[in-house]
């Protein structure tokens, strides 16, 4: 009895303990509801987000290609980006914000446009007419929902390079008629761009949505797929070899050594290593050098299944000599040349030449020239003149313009050079712009005008003071080209019942004037 007891007390004293959680255990456990509460938030936010650029990814999407089912309903003609002569900013120019895609725009020489930026692709033509129906630009900013989305159109030339390359213009049925195919410079395709841009949801950048399609006037040729050049499953390349040649002087003729062990060479390409290149020219080509040297040969050829093959590592050098009016005349030209009559400074990037050559008594006489901007890449031969226009590279800086004369014979000059600063940037306008009165004599007056020179002065030739008068609408210059160092000009006896306006301009040595500083009615 006494033991039951004992085991009753002790029972009773395990299980009495009710007092509940600790004060310590209460915040741990409050600490691991926080954080689980924060997880599961940041989840949601994270998932609302990715939601969020799903859906303005989505947007972008529709809109592109809203756009290029727009250009496919054009006739070829019409896809053209509107170049309205009334609206400055029809066109696209060259933006210097990197997320701008008019950051891929190139303004001059030819207004052009990078299709993929900084990939391989380069440079297009950009490609514009005042027309209706066409392609804009850019047109006002579409708004879904918070966002705003900017559309840019861009429609520039491509040379396709099944068909040759930028020389030729080989795929039109008919290259000298004006049927649209192609722009007569090798250009025979267009590319429409659509970009689509957007502030990104999590508002950290710009997003974008890029897309593109080629359009074309007639068909293109194609060389089927092919994998390591064998074309169609099982199928052999061909081989090509070094084509068989001779030549009498700079006109040569080749046969091409081309062959397929389980087809049929279908097509031979001709590069004859002097920048003139034949599409599927077949086996048998003759061609005119324009200059006696040493030139690679390379065939392209394709089989009836579409595997390709070259001999462009077999080096197929070919050597001919001087011919011409001067039969074995081996002596080369001698000349000059001269940039904008000899000027040091030019505000233009297209100047005059002046050019003069002589040949070699009892020569063939000068027949060619060549131009190049640095001394080893020179552009085709044309025809020899006393003087032609030429652009220079764009940008700020000296220029030399380097030309090689070529006679009938096919000898090449040394180079000659000339060379010229291009300065397109103006001057900083003057500051302090006065005009005063004089005293009134005879009903004549003269007015001090009073002005400062540009700070910096930079490159400073002069200052030139423009007049109007109440009378007229018609600004005169005064006082001819004033020197650097001048800070007034006295206009005198002038009708003194007229009131007479000011403007002072700062010129450099390139001709650019500034912006005009301007006084009022004196």
């Amino acid at each position: 009895m006494r033991q039951a007891t004992l085991f009753t007390r002790i029972h009773a004293r395990l299980h009495s303990d009710e007092r509940g959680f600790t004060l310590v255990e209460a915040l741990i456990a409050g600490l691991i509801l926080a954080l689980g509460s924060f997880a599961i938030a940041q989840s949601l936010q994270f998932g609302l987000k990715t939601t969020g650029l799903a859906r303005q990814r989505a947007a972008a999407d529709a809109m592109g290609n809203q756009q290029m089912e727009l250009a496919r309903t054009l006739n070829y003609g019409s896809v053209v980006l509107r170049d309205d002569p009334s609206d400055a900013n029809d066109l696209p120019s060259h933006s210097s914000d990197p997320e701008n895609p008019n950051y891929w725009v190139t303004d001059s020489p030819v207004l052009s446009y990078d299709p993929d930026g900084d990939g391989p692709k380069a440079a297009e033509p950009i490609i514009s007419a005042d027309t209706s129906p066409s392609l804009i630009h850019h047109e006002t900013d579409v708004k879904q929902g918070n966002t705003t989305f900017t559309i840019y159109r861009y429609v520039t030339w491509v040379d396709s390079p099944a068909d040759n390359d930028a020389s030729g213009n080989d795929r039109n049925t008919n290259p000298d008629a004006n049927n649209g195919e192609g722009d007569g410079n090798g250009h025979d395709m267009k590319r429409v761009t659509v970009i689509v841009t957007w502030p990104s949801v999590l508002g950290t950048s710009v997003s974008q949505f890029r897309m593109a399609s080629m359009f074309s006037e007639a068909g293109i040729r194609y060389h089927g797929t092919t994998v390591g050049g064998g074309g169609g499953e099982g199928n052999q390349p061909p081989s090509v070899l070094c084509p068989l040649w001779s030549h009498v002087k700079k006109d040569a003729s080749f046969t091409a050594q081309a062959t397929d062990s389980d087809g049929t060479v279908v097509q031979i390409d001709w590069d004859f290593g002097d920048g003139v290149r034949v599409a599927n020219g077949g086996v048998v080509q003759s061609h005119s050098y324009a200059l006696a040297g040493t030139y690679k040969v390379v065939n392209t050829v394709w089989d009836d299944q579409g595997a390709t093959a070259t001999n462009s590592s077999f080096d197929c050098m070919v050597t001919v000599t001087n011919t011409g009016a001067g039969g074995d005349d081996l002596i080369a030209p001698t000349g000059s040349i001269s940039i904008a009559g000899g000027a040091t400074y030019t505000n233009t990037a297209q100047v005059v030449l002046d050019l003069s050559a002589t040949d070699n008594e009892g020569g063939s006489g000068v027949a060619q020239m060549q131009f190049s901007d640095d001394g080893t890449n020179f552009g085709a031969a044309i025809t020899y003149s006393t003087t032609t226009l030429y652009t220079m590279p764009a940008g700020d800086g000296e220029k030399e313009v380097l030309v090689r004369f070529i006679d009938a014979a096919g000898n090449v000059s040394v180079a000659y050079e000339d060379e010229i600063i291009l300065d397109t940037t103006p001057p900083g306008p003057p500051t302090g712009v006065t005009a005063t009165r004089g005293p009134v004599l005879g009903g004549k007056v003269d007015i001090t005008v009073q002005w400062n020179a540009p700070s910096p002065p930079g490159d400073l030739a002069g200052f030139r003071i423009y007049r109007q008068s109440s009378t007229s609408s018609t600004w005169v210059q005064v006082g001819g080209n004033l020197a650097p160092t001048a800070t007034s000009y006295v206009d005198k006896k002038l009708n003194a019942s007229v009131a007479y306006t000011y403007c002072v301009v700062a010129f450099d040595p390139a001709g650019n004037e500034s912006a005009q500083a301007c006084t009022g009615q004196v």
